[in-house]
């Protein structure tokens, strides 16, 4: 084994093994870089010796090689094996940088998905619900005493009219019948957001009702008339002398 290069020894191990440089790079979690640099003998651009000797004991462990008989065969060949210093740095293997800027990609689009989330959440809360209402503005003036009141809000949030619940349906439009009385008719809505603040707003409808004709008959008192009696006097015949 002395004879021969390392580079030529791990060629010969890989091929019969069936191992390519990027398989042997996967397996030990090595850089491929690194072990390109060794297949190519260019001891120059590899780094420490420590950490060269613990990489060249994992590669022939897969390779199933002597480590030590390798590395001492690697130290032979080479005048430029370099001494550990306080730059030094174990190459990266990019497999695990792949892997590891994935993971970092996707927990970043994860947090950024919540904040939205959150985002959303919070403006759902402190924002004032929607209620429209259909026909009915401040000082609507009706003229029949029952108002078909339609109206459409969130389907989750809590309605109250004049102390009575009502009830959306799933797409948040509700009706209600609403008897008035004559003038002002006051429609308070209490609107109670779901996980979310309490909000009350109101509208009035004016009844205005219509004016009954009534003929009302003036009985006309009269004086009784005065019976006028004609006296008629007796016509006393005065007579005459031959009547005497």
């Amino acid at each position: 084994m002395e004879e021969r290069f390392v580079s030529e020894i791990l060629a010969d191990a890989m091929k019969a093994k069936g191992v390519s440089a990027e398989k042997l790079a996967q397996t030990t979690g090595i850089s491929d870089r690194f072990i390109s640099l060794l297949l190519d003998d260019r001891f120059d651009k590899l780094p420490s010796a420590p950490y060269v000797h613990g990489y060249i004991l994992k590669i022939a462990e897969i390779l199933n090689l002597d480590g030590e008989e390798l590395w001492r065969v690697y130290f032979k060949h080479t005048d430029m094996v370099k001494k550990s210093g306080a730059n030094d740095a174990l190459p990266k293997n990019r497999f695990i940088s792949r892997t590891v800027s994935k993971k970092i990609f996707l927990w970043s689009a994860l947090g950024l998905v919540v904040l939205i989330y959150i985002l959303v959440q919070l403006f759902s809360f402190f924002k004032n619900p929607g209620v429209s209402l259909e026909g009915v503005e401040d000082d609507t003036v009706v003229a029949t005493s029952t108002f078909h009141l339609v109206g459409k809000a969130d389907a989750k949030d809590n309605i109250i009219l004049n102390g009575e619940q009502l009830y959306p349906a799933a797409d948040g439009t509700f009706e209600k019948d609403i008897t008035l009385t004559p003038g002002f008719n006051t429609l308070k809505f209490e609107i109670k957001k779901f996980l979310g603040k309490e909000y009350t707003f109101e509208r009035q409808i004016f009844y205005e009702a219509p004016t009954s004709t009534k003929q009302i008959t003036t009985l006309e008192k009269t004086a009784p008339k005065e019976k006028t009696t004609e006296e008629v006097s007796p016509e006393y015949s005065t007579g005459t002398e031959d009547g005497l």
